[in-house]
């Protein structure tokens, strides 16, 4: 089996994802057009260390102060899916 249909077959755990594969997976999901996207920001987090962290990010199309208010709505997104609400933001709908 390879990573992309593990991937597939385990979709609500990210534990079992690659940094790499779910990389690759969305940039495919992207030029297919199924995931419409034109500004992205990614954390990045290497945790291997002796209780040392390296921390990092990559933004494509933002400014600073977009890429702050999109770590906002996601960290209230992601705080609502713990807790099993809603998104709480959603234009247009």
């Amino acid at each position: 089996m390879s990573n992309i249909d593990s991937i597939n077959k385990n979709k609500k755990s990210s534990m079992d994802w690659s940094l790499v594969d779910t990389l690759r997976q969305l940039a495919n999901q992207i030029e297919r057009g199924e995931a419409e996207y034109n500004k992205g920001f990614i954390c990045l987090l290497n945790d291997k260390g002796d209780f040392n962290y390296s921390t990092g990010f990559r933004m494509a199309q933002m400014k600073g102060s977009e890429a702050i208010s999109l770590l906002e709505i996601m960290k209230s997104d992601l705080l609502n899916g713990i807790n099993g609400l809603p998104s709480s933001f959603r234009i247009g709908e």
